[in-house]
């Protein structure tokens, strides 16, 4: 295995209290995974925005390489499929029994997502509505406040909130499988990521048949999510039957993907669905995610800043691809070199994130461990044991 400069935090403490959690292991590879995965999300976003208002040159290699990146892989897809892999990665891990309870874990999700979810909401509204003029919807703006918008068969005030909401639904399914005791077997594991593989390509076929815009997103997500979760018993924890059944999960996507692909987005539903942009998205995304947690390892002090920074980065860069159409771009001469623009929204993006992570993200992360601590003693009182603070 080659690695480029590796990071590890320091394993499970030698004597185990069963009222104590393990000290957090973060991999840095997996930092870097998630800075390549926001940027390419920002890249594709961007890109296509720059395209459709006729600010890229036709026929030049800009023009070849933002096509390429919008419309025969979808890199933005590309990125989101990567962070549903690291999420399968790393999340059930904190609900192992040695980890904490479903209280435990629940809180911290909560503090980790909602807080710059709200702030993204509120910046939303105020670049989408408020300077533009329009009424705000309030209705909509208190349903997207739960996160929980699309099971009100509500729309998103972004797009890109979908994927927030397959997070929470993979977290239940998480916890449904750590109360029924099956969360570290990768048999089951394996088992439920293959059921949801035929799902969405149930869901296929019904969409083919009907053009009905069935949720074939959905299963597929989660089944990729806990693939990387076998994956993580594989290359992390050196699991023999980790490594059989990943692998054959591998299999199973590349058969499978390009037939749920070409029932599913053979016909244009809203979103510019073409079966060969999804089917290469998805065999990217995948053997991206594979190569980089097993064979090559990327990490450096900008990756993991990067890392911690990647949720910002997601939430908030489409306001900057908005603020610099409206209000950067008419000011200044049109540049010839597009890729200028994308490089002018990172540029803004990283250091609003920066900002935002240390004064929204972390003190909330903080809190959420604070309350989390407070869980983990209130437990060990009841079990009659002293935890140190």
């Amino acid at each position: 295995m080659l690695e480029l400069y590796m990071t590890v935090a320091a394993a499970t403490p030698a004597i185990h209290d069963p009222t104590r959690p393990a000290k957090p292991v973060r991999y840095a590879f997996l930092d870097s995974l998630r800075g390549l995965a926001a940027i390419s999300v920002l890249y594709l976003h961007t890109a296509d925005q720059l395209l459709q208002n006729n600010l890229v040159s036709p026929g030049g290699a800009e023009y070849f390489i933002m096509t390429t990146m919008t419309s025969i892989i979808d890199l933005g897809k590309v990125g989101v499929i990567i962070f549903f892999a690291i999420s399968g990665f790393i999340i059930p891990f904190a609900l192992t029994k040695k980890n904490g309870s479903v209280t435990e874990f629940a809180v911290n999700r909560f503090f980790r997502l909602y807080p710059a979810y709200w702030l993204s909401i509120v910046l939303a509204v105020f670049v989408l509505y408020y300077l533009n003029g329009l009424p705000e919807p309030t209705g909509l703006i208190l349903i997207n406040l739960t996160m929980l918008q699309k099971f009100f068969l509500q729309p998103d005030l972004m797009d890109l909130y979908w994927t927030l909401q397959i997070e929470l639904i993979f977290y239940a399914l998480c916890v449904v499988a750590y109360l029924f005791g099956f969360l570290e077997d990768d048999k089951r594991l394996f088992l439920i990521s293959m059921a949801m593989l035929i799902a969405a390509l149930v869901l296929a076929t019904v969409r083919y048949d009907t053009h009905i815009k069935t949720p074939v997103a959905l299963p597929l997500a989660l089944s990729i999510m806990l693939w990387g979760s076998m994956l993580k018993h594989f290359h992390i924890d050196g699991s023999p039957k980790a490594k059989r059944l990943s692998l054959l999960m591998l299999g199973a996507f590349a058969v499978l993907i390009p037939v749920i692909c070409v029932l599913a987005y053979n016909f244009n539903a809203g979103f510019e669905e073409t079966w060969y942009r999804y089917t290469a998205s998805y065999f990217v995304g995948i053997a991206a995610f594979y190569m980089f947690t097993g064979i090559i390892r990327i990490v450096g002090p900008v990756w993991s800043w990067l890392g911690r920074i990647s949720y910002s980065i997601y939430l908030f860069h489409p306001i900057f691809i908005v603020l610099t159409l409206m209000y950067v771009i008419p000011a200044l001469p049109r540049s010839p070199i597009a890729h200028l623009y994308i490089l002018a929204i990172l540029i803004m993006t990283l250091a609003f994130c920066h900002i935002t992570y240390a004064y929204i993200e972390a003190p909330c992360i903080a809190t959420g461990h604070a309350v989390y601590k407070y869980f983990r003693s209130k437990r060990a009182s009841a079990c009659g044991i002293a935890v140190k603070p």
